[in-house]
């Protein structure tokens, strides 16, 4: 089934929606803040960056599971992300070609 990924990522928490391409919803996840800069690094993650990584991709795979779909089943994703429009954050990505969904675990196209 093919699928679309909208995610937004803000200061206190991350939505994640798959829906069918007619726009149905088909699944939600829920997430901790998506915002690199200001995710609590806490004791489980070594800086914000990777705190942020982590409550992205929890709750993308909480709507994937939600809506009972594979990432493979998705054919295009947006995302909102808190942030991300910082130069730091877009040299960093852009300059090393992003991030590569088939090489990571994290569904950055």
């Amino acid at each position: 089934m093919q699928c679309v990924l909208a995610v937004d990522g803000g200061n206190t928490k991350t939505i994640a929606h798959v829906a069918s391409l007619d726009g149905t919803i088909l699944g939600a996840g829920r997430g901790g803040c998506g915002d690199i800069y200001n995710a609590g690094a806490g004791t489980d993650w070594q800086d914000s960056a990777a705190a942020a990584v982590a409550n992205i991709e929890y709750a993308v795979q909480s709507a994937l599971q939600a809506a009972q779909v594979k990432a493979s089943d998705l054919v295009t994703g947006v995302f909102s992300m808190a942030g991300a429009c910082r130069r730091s954050l877009s040299s960093s990505l852009f300059a090393t070609g992003g991030y590569d969904h088939r090489k990571s675990s994290h569904y950055f196209a």
